[in-house]
């Protein structure tokens, strides 16, 4: 996996780059769900057909994991990946179909159909497989009666934003979807189902990723549902009618098939290789694990005076790793990403002689609406730009063009993985080793 940059100084802020690469093609889709079929080959034994479909950035890579482990070929394979994913289909029965991304599209609709129509007829003793991973939610879609897609993807960017965090998001495209939140599930009976996740949501809860449309979910508590209808008035009040007459329709919860998920990767597993990648380099490294969540002005700041602790501890730089995914703002029509605008903001809290290298970056290859997959920032790397000029593109949420004048940005191009975000770096304390006290930004 090459990660491409402009900075021609500071061995560690390679090395880091080079730690992410090697990470990146060593923790695929394609051997993390081989690894697990190895182990679970009684899992996909059946009387009757098999039928595998999928959808999320990594289907395909899924697919290709567990082609070779299944007892007889599908007879019925389709997979639903992102329009701008390059993809060489190796396999003769596997129908590649794509969708819009992050946003629903007429794409997703038609794919999902498709999907769909494939699974009819389904019969005692036929096993469908379900490939899910993060960005599912916008490739796999079918509305509500009396919603348009368009209308969904307009809720959904409104929603994106304004700073919404994956679980008010996922609540509110549960109440606008017919295949979300387990809805898929009740449809496929009465196959028996088998859904294998790569997690892209902090917690891991299955329930999240790609809004979990082959995960039971019960209905959504009072608070819940009051919030998400809140969400979704706030962005088409239309909308929002639209979901409280078929909230009124009965369910049959009767009708479910018998399911099982099982997680075969997720952010942690990255972190934790990460980790191990960063004590090749034989100094301390420092696993501070996964689920890091926040706005990236209260995430900076907490990362920052975390490290600062951890070296008051030591009293010794250290390397360290940790993962999650963060919440940013769009304040402007410019071009950039939550991994970009964390690593700035911890750039600009960074005491003069502070010897920091951070690099966050997104595991899908993209962040944001820009073409990186996030930054590396480490001493001087903004020494050229004047901290108002950082500042202006931070208001006009357009850091990809600075960043990448300087060097900082990372472009990798599309992965094929997606378990959210990994962040790492080195920290040394300020220049002659001198800790810092935690009481100062």
């Amino acid at each position: 996996m090459e990660i491409r940059f402009g900075f021609a100084g500071n061995d560690r802020a390679r090395f880091l780059v080079h730690c992410l690469s090697t990470v990146l093609e060593t923790m695929t889709p394609r051997k993390a769900v081989a690894s697990f079929c190895d182990s679970h080959k009684n899992l996909f034994r059946t009387s009757g057909r098999i039928h595998v479909i999928g959808f999320g950035k990594a289907a395909y890579g899924m697919y290709a994991g567990i082609a070779e482990s299944l007892p007889e070929s599908p007879v019925h394979a389709s997979v639903i990946v992102p329009k701008n994913e390059p993809i060489r289909n190796k396999f003769a029965e596997l129908q590649i179909l794509h969708g819009e991304h992050p946003f629903p599209g007429h794409g997703s609709l038609s794919s999902s159909e498709i999907i769909l129509k494939g699974l009819a007829g389904l019969g005692n003793g036929d096993l469908v497989i379900a490939l899910v991973s993060g960005g599912g939610s916008s490739l796999f879609e079918f509305p509500i009666q009396g919603l348009s897609i368009h209308r969904i993807a307009s809720v959904t960017r409104c929603m994106m934003e304004s700073g919404s965090d994956i679980r008010e998001l996922n609540a509110a495209r549960k109440l606008m979807s017919s295949v979300k939140g387990g809805k898929l599930n009740r449809m496929l009976y009465p196959a028996r189902v088998v859904s294998l996740i790569i997690s892209d949501v902090p917690g891991d809860d299955p329930a999240l990723v790609a809004s979990g449309p082959t995960v039971f979910a019960a209905p959504p508590g009072r608070k819940v549902l009051a919030a998400a209808l809140d969400s979704i008035r706030r962005c088409d009040p239309g909308t929002e009618e639209t979901v409280k007459s078929n909230l009124k329709m009965d369910i049959d919860h009767d009708a479910e098939p018998e399911s099982h998920w099982h997680l075969v990767l997720k952010n942690g597993d990255l972190v934790e290789a990460m980790a191990n990648e960063l004590r090749k380099h034989g100094e301390k490294v420092v696993s501070f694990g996964s689920g890091f969540t926040g706005n990236v002005e209260d995430l900076s700041s907490r990362i920052l005076l975390m490290l600062r602790g951890e070296f008051a501890r030591f009293g010794a730089g250290f390397w360290f790793a940790m993962g999650g995914e963060s919440t940013a703002t769009v304040r402007g029509a410019g071009t950039g990403g939550r991994n970009q605008e964390l690593a700035a903001r911890l750039a600009l809290k960074m005491l003069p002689g502070e010897n920091c290298v951070f690099m966050s970056a997104g595991t899908d290859g993209m962040d944001g609406n820009s073409s990186a997959m996030g930054s590396v920032v480490f001493p001087g790397s903004l020494d050229s730009v004047p901290p108002e000029e950082v500042e202006k593109h931070l208001a006009e949420s357009n850091l990809t063009p600075l960043l990448k004048r300087i060097g900082s940005a990372l472009f990798s191009g599309p992965t094929g993985n997606n378990v959210s975000d990994i962040m790492a770096g080195y920290y040394g304390g300020l220049d002659g080793h001198k800790p810092i006290n935690s009481g100062r930004r």
